[in-house]
């Protein structure tokens, strides 16, 4: 599997937290989002912006602790043996969910819009081998796979947000603030929850992996940044176009708007060539997932065996895609958990046990001065 191949750039950081960023995204999450606020869903992304300044810094603040380790050898360090031990296989926990959650979604949005009639089993098996090859071949070509798929996306993009904008209407956005502040505000968090969660898998790569480290925070801040303003252009434009009533019936907006894309008034019904991107986001958050459940079956376990690893993995994307089937039978539940227990439930938490990490270095950082 994975041998020497584990030195990356920090532009190709940048280009993973891009993805990063719109994973959780992808169908049901616009839509929860929508269906949460609908006229003002813009408004919620732009104070965000506040919410995300606190998980954003004490995510880099773990980066440039101990730059050499990954996670798994940094709260081993910081918790001692078997405190170690167990915020790993929690923060695996939440990785795990992450992987089953955006495999989901890819499943959903490929059986709704093109493959109606295929299993589900089938359609999670071939987005999940495909992952796995990625990550047998280690983190720099997951990094280089990302890079290429990166500059497709902006093509793509160039394509489809200026011939949208062309069919804006500002008016459908008004009033604004129709509802009130609150569930502005509600949404702005849900938002947060679902832009930032994904990052911790990030946490698997040393910086010290980073051949130009010194640039690791600039270009994850620029990633950031340009996968924020692609999730501001998503919930600012559709309700522009389609209004936000319509907005909320569908489950996915996205798709539905570029039903509108004409390209040089020739090429129409390229809705289903310029949705190759919502995969690009899925192939590349399901690697670095599976490649953070790999270094943690390393890790824990000590397996040096190449076969080993890979068949730990397999058994791993198995129990997936069977508790994904149990516990996401339709699209409706995947709705409601995104909706109501994955801002509370999961996103919140994961939070709270980032926050007591960055407690644990800034003590350990205290006694060495002492």
């Amino acid at each position: 599997m994975e041998k020497n191949n584990n030195i990356i750039s920090s532009f190709q950081i940048a280009t993973l937290t891009f993805f990063l960023t719109c994973g959780i995204f992808l169908g049901p999450g616009i839509f929860t989002i929508f269906d949460l606020i609908k006229r003002d869903t813009w408004l919620s992304v732009l104070i965000s912006i506040i919410i995300l300044i606190l998980p954003i810094f004490l995510l880099l603040y773990i980066v440039n602790y101990q730059p050499e380790k990954n996670i798994f050898e940094k709260n081993k360090i910081l918790f001692g043996k078997w405190g170690g031990i167990l915020i790993n296989f929690i923060l695996t926990v939440f990785a795990f969910f992450i992987v089953l959650i955006i495999l989901w979604d890819t499943c959903c949005f490929a059986i709704t819009v093109y493959l109606t009639k295929t299993p589900d089993y089938f359609i999670s098996g071939m987005f999940a081998l495909a992952a796995l090859y990625a990550v047998t071949k280690g983190i720099e070509s997951i990094s280089r796979v990302s890079e290429i798929l990166f500059y497709l996306t902006l093509i793509i993009l160039l394509f489809i947000v200026p011939t949208l904008a062309l069919q804006f209407n500002v008016d459908y956005l008004k009033p604004f603030l129709k509802d009130g502040l609150n569930p502005v505000i509600n949404a702005s968090f849900a938002f947060t929850a679902f832009f930032i969660t994904p990052f911790i898998l990030l946490l698997v790569i040393p910086k010290n992996k980073v051949k130009d480290k010194e640039k690791y925070t600039k270009y994850f801040l620029i990633g950031t940044i340009l996968g924020f303003i692609l999730m501001f252009l998503i919930f600012f434009i559709i309700p522009g176009v389609i209004t936000p009533e319509v907005s909320s019936l569908y489950v996915y907006p996205a798709f539905f708007v570029q039903r509108k894309i004409s390209v040089g008034g020739v090429l129409n019904n390229v809705e289903n060539i310029f949705s190759m991107h919502f995969y690009f986001n899925a192939l590349i958050i399901l690697s670095l997932g599976l490649y953070f459940l790999k270094k943690y079956f390393d890790h824990q376990f000590n397996i040096r065996d190449n076969k080993k690893s890979f068949f730990i993995l397999i058994i791993t994307i198995i129990a997936i895609i069977l508790i994904k089937i149990q516990i996401f039978p339709n699209v409706y539940t995947n709705i409601n958990f995104l909706k109501y227990f994955f801002t509370p439930y999961f996103a919140l938490p994961l939070l709270i046990l980032i926050l007591i990490i960055c407690i644990m270095i800034f003590i350990k950082k205290r006694k060495i001065l002492k």
